[in-house]
């Protein structure tokens, strides 16, 4: 009776979190980094997206390979949010069923704000890492018995992120150390050599297919290089003093709740899968939504190392998640109520100047393209809808201000205010201005600006 009634408890947090995404969801408006890969899955065949495209966008094949198929499908852009519902609810539907923590956990964890908001309503391909990685840690201590499915496990895992790529090295690295000191007991030693070569081969065509060359970087547009530059080391200051000693104690904290339960050899597994994929977000690739992934590597290390009955270890991840869910109630409160992104609102406003000269200055603009069948910015000088972070593109050759629409009589400007402003008064006498306000949220605050500016020119603007 017992289980059953957990059973029934489960189905209902299902039902509340597939519930509560669909409503936000739905009223969710997707800003550019989300359109990117719909339209670079949109605009590209399996050719070009591997050996073109991705070496410019910094992130492995399969998230695009999964819009593909639903766009074949005929999956509109307006309902493009449904996606990462669905894998999200796969992910947490095998968490509450299959993991062992405790059931206050379970209850709570679908509602923490990377998992719910930041990986679930903002649609990215973050929505796959729960699933995978929940589905590795089911199989993972079977490693060595269903080698097949946890080697596809893995190959889906290498191409999900640049961190899920360090992480399955890691876990790879882990497994043939297994495998070569365990050699004389292991059985079917034959899947094993199998396994281990197809991981091989894919670890290198993954990086082949993904690495930037020389001219596909950010600094195309002065702002980014491909691994951000904004890393934790590249200044000093007070808070992040404080942030590493936090760090450091978190990690002697974890290590003494570690030997309490485990033997502390084994820690070297825990360190291993965590703190590469650490180094990585601090020194390389740092963005303040990549801290979710190592929020969800920590539960799988948790996971597999059996840490759910450690007292120490749940008060930390309970007093985590608590945290988190007041930023999901937040984040959701502002994204419902105001506009996340104005790029649908943009383009429903140009619709009737689409035959008209249209120039886009920047990356955020290209949140309004899937919206259109085709690019519609002149300037892109491309057929692809999405921005090409290539410096050897035309569009980055042609620096556009107030002076050159002046000089050329530019018909419609299309410019976001988080990449560029343009000084109105100069403008404001030869075209009509027009402001579509927007913002993205980041756990209880707003985080960027997403406003737009149309200018259009007065003897057209009728």
């Amino acid at each position: 009776m017992k289980k059953k009634f957990k059973i029934i408890i489960y189905v209902i947090i299902l039902l509340l979190f597939i519930s509560l995404s669909l409503i936000i969801g739905y009223n969710h408006e997707p800003w550019a980094d989300e359109a990117h890969a719909w339209m670079i899955a949109r605009d590209t065949n399996l050719f070009s997206l591997f050996f073109k495209y991705l070496h410019t966008d910094g992130h492995p094949a399969l998230w695009h390979l999964i819009l593909k198929s639903f766009q074949l499908f005929g999956l509109p852009y307006r309902y493009f949010f449904i996606i990462p519902i669905i894998f999200s609810s796969i992910g947490v539907a095998i968490f509450i069923f299959k993991s062992k923590f405790p059931l206050y956990i379970k209850l709570l964890f679908p509602f923490s704000y990377f998992i719910f908001y930041q990986y679930t309503i903002v649609a990215r391909g973050y929505c796959l890492l729960l699933p995978i990685i929940s589905l590795i840690a089911c199989i993972y201590n079977e490693r060595h018995q269903k080698c097949y499915l946890f080697t596809f496990l893995l190959i889906l895992l290498m191409n999900t992120e640049a961190y899920t790529y360090i992480l399955a090295g890691c876990i790879f690295i882990c497994y043939l150390y297994e495998f070569i000191k365990n050699y004389n007991n292991i059985k079917n030693k034959y899947s094993h050599f199998i396994s281990l070569g197809i991981l091989g081969v894919l670890f290198i065509l993954t990086v082949l297919y993904v690495y930037p060359i020389n001219t596909n970087t950010f600094l195309a547009i002065n702002r980014f290089n491909y691994y951000f530059s904004d890393s934790f080391f590249t200044t000093w200051n007070s808070s992040k003093i404080i942030k590493l000693i936090f760090t450091l104690l978190l990690y002697v904290y974890i290590y003494i709740c570690y030997c309490k339960s485990q033997k502390p050899k084994n820690f070297y597994q825990f360190l291993l899968f965590l703190v590469p994929v650490l180094l990585f977000y601090e020194l390389k690739y740092y963005s303040a939504w990549h801290l979710g992934i190592v929020f969800i590597i920590s539960i799988f290390c948790f996971w597999i190392h059996n840490m759910h009955t450690n007292k120490m270890i749940i008060s930390l991840l309970l007093f985590t998640i608590v945290i988190q869910i007041s930023w999901s109630i937040s984040s959701c409160t502002y994204d419902y109520n105001k506009i996340y992104s104005p790029a649908s609102n943009v383009a429903t406003f140009i619709q009737k100047f689409k035959n008209n000269n249209i120039y886009g200055l920047s990356f955020n603009e290209s949140a309004i393209n899937p919206y259109f069948k085709n690019n519609i910015f002149k300037n892109w000088k491309q057929d692809i809808s999405f921005f090409y972070w290539n410096t050897q593109n035309k569009f980055y050759q042609k620096y556009i201000d107030e002076n050159y629409m002046l000089k050329h009589n530019l018909e419609i400007v299309i410019v976001s205010k988080f990449y560029r402003i343009l000084d109105d008064n100069k403008l404001k006498n030869t075209y009509n201005i027009y402001e579509f306000k927007g913002a993205t949220y980041f756990e209880n605050s707003i985080f960027e600006d997403q406003t737009i500016k149309v200018y259009i020119l007065k003897t057209i603007d009728v």
